[in-house]
């Protein structure tokens, strides 16, 4: 949730004409020797969740600034970034119990699921 926190749109999103989303991932920002971008295909699933939650595109406004309302503190934004993983999590056991899924779902393996299905379909690894 951290990157989805401070995803903002950015010149590459108005260059792509809304098409594409870019960001540096946090978590490999300080670690990784080279620049990492993650390029995401705004495809129809997620256009429908940007126009019901994301705010108008606007250069260097955040996508979606109720994650965080408006904590500017890092150690204040990390805690409500900490609780709400940990309510996505919840929400997921639940989900998972209800539709009869008995592994121990993460959001680890989730997010590998999903990769997972993409590789499937031959989505080009380069969009994921």
């Amino acid at each position: 949730l951290l990157d989805m926190a401070y995803l903002s749109y950015n010149e590459h999103y108005f260059k792509t004409k809304g098409r594409e989303l870019s960001f540096k991932r946090k978590k490999t920002e300080r670690t990784l020797n080279e620049e990492l971008i993650i390029y995401v295909p705004v495809i129809e699933p997620l256009r429908k969740i940007m126009d019901e939650y994301a705010t108008k595109p606007k250069l260097g406004r955040r996508l979606f600034p109720q994650f965080l309302k408006d904590v500017e503190d890092q150690e204040k934004a990390m805690k409500i970034l900490i609780q709400e993983n940990s309510n996505v999590a919840d929400r997921l056991k639940k989900v998972c119990e209800a539709v009869g899924i008995d592994a121990r779902v993460t959001m680890t393996w989730a997010r590998h699921s999903y990769q997972t299905n993409l590789a499937h379909k031959k989505v080009p690894e380069k969009l994921y």
